[in-house]
């Protein structure tokens, strides 16, 4: 069942759910707490209960307040005074387990809900609601000489809203207005000092008059302590640096060693100041560290991989780093700037020792930083690596970092990126949850061991190992315990060479700003009864594979108490498929053929799994069945059922042998060239029918090979390589013979490949 919080998050990801009553908030009003004071909440939704509870990440006291019924929740918040200012989730808990997190900013700023006027002294804290092209507008009393700022939240919030600010005087004249900024992550923040005493106004709007939905913000009036960049942003392990947090604040300098391995290290606060805003961080690391010098018109590099760090101080300044590099060397070029708050619009040139351009690079999708990979040309043994501004913004907080790294060989111990759908898990005793974890490789191809980072106590975890070269595994959580306390938990994934990685939530709002917060998983044991419902495999076929570009049919066999009730059943995979338009690319995802419902009073069905022809990056993907237990109209899940993790492996129905493997020789003719014999078969597998196309690739220029077609009733070939009379004795590699053919003669343009054959041709000189 797909669930998403309405006003908070908009993540493009399915939510699965263990329990149809989890409580489900539509809205809060206030989306901030006080540090050192109390704050009051409203949760509107449903699926309550009777005595709602928050699930905070940190020790505070939140008091259920009269008023509070099955759709609305209200708490007054105390926090202590040691609490970080920063973003947090929190979680409603009832009998039916827990909602999706909420993000709520944290701070010393009084928190209030949004209205036309502000009676209390400033700074404060406005929460509040736009859509389309609403403009709202508050009030104050400005006295002059007054600084005051004014920062919209909104975009951090996973909001839709870009902010656009107006600050105006008693007469409606405009004094100072901001828009959304690269360096806030497209929120806006206005400084203005005050004419003269009076009454001001502050007007909100969308940039383009549409603000979609969720369209939620936070308005900060005051003055407070922030920063927007920490500097540098990347530390090797073991140094100690000092760390800069670029803002408002003249000296705010800590000395930082770390300590721990590849990932986040989250910053204390300076002593001085109210802080208001995103946790300061930086990332640690495994790399040679490089500061630009701005007096050196070229900076030489050495040693890979390397963390540049740098400015683009004045506006369209290039900064010059020359790197040495030998021909056919592929390199990773990655430049982090709009991702890390800088102003800067940064572009990336590949120069060659003369200085002529031989590569550029931009925006990458979804930012303006640009990724670079680039293979070194021939009679190439150094380059000039440019860092360009390319819109004139650059300045004193323009600042960058440059990461290269060598990608010519797959590193065994390379850093891997872990992803889920899930945020949260409410089970019943002795049920069961199903949900994806995804493995970004980067070059490591090795086992992936998964883990709780803190464990609840009554749950179990099954498939807690993605297997090498695998996209992803499913994981089953069952809670087979009674009592069990609801907590904040996460996964970690583990290499075989111990590098530890947090799994991360699949395109959280704050990935990039306090990306710790992605890894959390809100845990609850649900006390609410559910009917019962089960679902396992009937009759599964010998030999069961994922057959590229065949049909798989899965019978399963549903049991549950309302038997009177439909029940529908969705493909659940460990495959980490490519997104178009954020949604698994259909032309390459395993899908299920059509929608699959369990009639009432039926307990027996199937579901077919449609394999397209590849190629599959991995060798095996584990398959199960989600089965949801609909209400009589069909509009509501009562329960929700997962079927044992499959662990298929890939089948290739079409496989060529060669009936000599090995190398083939020929005698060089200076006027006929020469011809290499190549004998073998095809074998059809699986129900795949009809010709077969063969090819050979790598062959050196002017070779060819014939036949190219083995008919539908023939399995034998004897095939030919022909070289031209240009090509000299030598042995020749690199060749590789390999076989096509059409599953469904409907789609002939969709081919099935078999697996290719190594073939080393071997053109031995002319007899004397």
């Amino acid at each position: 069942m797909k669930r998403f919080l309405q006003l908070t998050f908009s993540l493009a990801f399915m939510a699965f759910i263990a329990n149809a009553s989890e409580p489900l908030v539509r809205n809060l009003d206030v989306r901030g707490l006080q540090v050192g004071a109390v704050t009051t909440l409203m949760f509107d939704g449903e699926g309550f209960g009777k005595t709602p509870r928050l699930l905070l990440p940190f020790n505070a006291t939140a008091t259920l307040k009269m008023g509070s019924n099955e759709k609305k929740a209200i708490f007054d918040v105390a926090l202590p005074n040691d609490i970080a200012p920063g973003f947090y989730q929190c979680s409603l808990l009832s009998e039916g387990g827990v909602s999706l997190p909420v993000l709520i900013g944290i701070d010393h700023l009084p928190q209030k809900p949004f209205s036309a006027n502000i009676e209390q002294q400033l700074p404060v804290a406005l929460h509040g609601t736009i859509s389309g092209s609403q403009i709202l507008e508050t009030k104050f009393q400005g006295v002059k000489g007054q600084q005051i700022m004014i920062e919209v939240e909104a975009q951090k919030f996973g909001s839709k809203l870009q902010p656009v600010l107006h600050l105006y005087n008693s007469k409606k004249l405009q004094i100072a207005w901001s828009w959304p900024v690269p360096h806030l992550f497209g929120d806006t923040r206005l400084e203005a000092t005050i004419p003269e005493d009076g009454t001001y106004t502050i007007a909100l709007h969308d940039l383009e008059y549409a603000a979609g939905a969720p369209g939620v913000f936070r308005m900060k009036i005051g003055k407070w302590e922030f920063f927007d960049q920490v500097v540098p942003t990347v530390i090797s392990e073991g140094k100690v640096k000092a760390v800069e947090l670029m803002g408002n604040m003249p000296v705010a300098k800590l000395n930082m060693p770390t300590t721990r391995g590849p990932g986040e290290v989250v910053l204390p606060w300076p002593t001085q100041g109210k802080w208001s805003g995103m946790r300061p961080f930086f990332q640690s690391g495994t790399f040679n560290d490089v500061v630009e010098t701005p007096s050196m018109p070229i900076q030489e590099i050495k040693g890979l991989p390397v963390m540049v760090h740098g400015r683009l101080s004045a506006p369209n300044e290039e900064d010059l780093y020359l790197l040495a590099c030998s021909p056919k060397m592929k390199l990773r070029f990655d430049v982090f700037a709009e991702r890390i708050g800088s102003p800067v619009d940064a572009g990336l040139v590949i120069r060659n020792e003369k200085g002529a351009e031989i590569a550029r690079a931009e925006d990458r999708p979804g930012s303006s930083d640009p990724l670079l990979e680039f293979t070194v040309p021939d009679n190439t043994k150094s380059i000039q690596v440019c860092v360009i501004d390319t819109q004139g913004r650059g300045g004193p907080k323009s600042n960058y970092r440059l990461g290269i790294e060598d990608i010519s060989a797959a590193d065994s111990s390379a850093i891997i990126s872990l992803t889920t759908t899930i945020q949260r898990l409410s089970l019943e005793n002795n049920r069961n949850m199903v949900f994806p974890v995804y493995v970004t490789r980067n070059g490591y191809t090795g086992k992936i061991d998964l883990q709780f980072s803190k464990t609840p106590k009554g749950l179990k975890i099954e498939g807690d190992i993605i297997p090498p070269e695998a996209e992803g595994s499913l994981i089953t959580v069952i809670k087979n315990s009674e009592n069990v306390e609801p907590m904040v938990t996460g996964l970690l994934g583990k290499n075989d060479k111990g590098v530890v990685t947090e799994v991360r939530v699949l395109n959280h709002p704050l990935q990039r700003l306090q990306p710790w917060l992605s890894s959390e998983i809100a845990f609850a044991p649900v006390s609410e009864k559910t009917p019962d419902i089960s679902i396992n495999w009937r009759d599964l076929p010998k030999n069961i594979a994922i057959v590229p570009g065949m049909k798989l049919e899965l019978p399963v066999k549903v049991n549950r108490t309302d038997i009177n009730n439909a029940v529908r059943l969705s493909l659940i995979t460990s495959q980490n498929a490519p997104k178009v338009n954020n949604q698994p690319d259909p032309k390459v995802a395993l899908k299920a053929e059509k929608a699959v419902e369990v009639a009432s009073k039926s307990t027996d069905a199937s579901i077919t799994v449609v394999a397209p022809v590849g190629p599959f990056p991995a060798s095996i993907y584990d398959i199960s069945i989600q089965a949801e237990l609909l209400s009589a109209n069909k509009q509501a899940v009562l329960a929700t059922s997962f079927a044992p993790v499959l662990r298929l492996p890939i089948r290739i129905p079409l496989v060529v042998s060669l009936d000599k493997p090995g190398q083939f020789e020929a005698t060089y003719d200076p006027k006929k060239g020469a011809e290499f014999s190549i004998k073998g078969k095809v074998e059809r597998r699986d129900g795949l029918m009809g010709d077969i196309t063969l090819a050979a690739t790598g062959l050196p220029a002017g070779a060819k090979f014939e036949p190219a077609i083995v008919k539908a009733d023939k399995n034998d070939f004897d095939g030919k390589i022909t070289f031209p009379a240009a090509l000299m004795p030598n042995e020749y590699k690199g060749i590789k013979l390999g076989a096509s053919g059409v599953p469904d003669a409907k789609v002939p343009a969709a081919r099935v490949n078999s697996k290719e054959i190594d073939l080393v041709l071997v053109l031995k000189p002319a007899l004397k």
